[in-house]
């Protein structure tokens, strides 16, 4: 019996697991808390945009990116993304993506003054040493100047040390949806009203470009009260 109620028990874990490599938290770092520029430890940053012109993205792309990330990196800065990127004696240390939306698959809508961040990644030997938390606060420096009001992510919560650099760099989590996609073609969204807690909207259909986008954390249903 005990095997039984084992084996039955089985699908539900594996569900779990699933949902729970599917989850994402929305983080949402408040751009009026940021009273001065941050200081840069030594390193220099350079924003990467359109208005750059083409030459000179594909040259500063070119000459810190691996092959495998330039063509793709030069068409996102073409859509509208900026990049951020942190050299310490000329070479990279890091990048971060921000964009009023994610220009892959957003799955959230920002408000008008919200950017959205995504995509961030620290060379190996440079990890450890806050550089994501201050690439954040210095794209919301950036940003704030630009009349933005708001940052917003999607960290997954069991990513400890993308939580670690979310945290450092003032983002607080303010949703949550869990994303499944099979094949490719069968898609389901759930909404959560806040971090931790259940129900709300979900969607489910065959073209994710078709979905309906998750609204900004400020248009969310409130959380219902604790009944403890």
């Amino acid at each position: 019996m005990a095997v039984l109620g084992t084996l039955l028990r089985l699908p539900g874990r594996i569900l779990r697991l699933l949902a729970r490599r599917n989850t994402s938290d929305i983080v949402a770092l408040d751009l009026s808390t940021l009273d001065a520029a941050p200081d840069l430890r030594g390193r220099d940053l350079i924003v990467v945009s359109a208005d750059l012109g083409p030459a000179k993205v594909r040259s500063l792309i070119e000459g810190a990116l691996p092959r495998s990330l330039r063509e793709e990196f030069i068409g996102t800065v073409a859509r509208g993304g900026l990049l951020y990127m942190l050299f310490r004696n000329g070479r990279m240390e890091h990048y971060s993506w921000v964009g009023m939306t994610e220009p892959h698959q957003a799955h959230f809508v920002a408000g008008k003054r919200d950017a959205v961040s995504w995509n961030s990644w620290t060379v190996r030997d440079a990890r450890g040493s806050g550089l994501f938390g201050l690439s954040l606060n210095l794209m919301g420096w950036d940003l704030k100047q630009q009349g933005y009001e708001r940052v917003l992510g999607a960290v997954e919560p069991w990513n400890a040390p993308s939580w670690k650099g979310t945290r450092g760099g003032g983002l607080a989590c303010v949703g949550r949806f869990t994303l499944w996609t099979l094949l490719s073609c069968v898609f389901l969204r759930i909404e959560h009203a806040a971090c931790g807690s259940s129900r709300y909207r979900f969607f489910y259909g065959l073209n994710r470009r078709k979905a309906p986008k998750l609204w900004h954390p400020a248009t969310l249903p409130e959380p219902e009260p604790s009944s403890t």
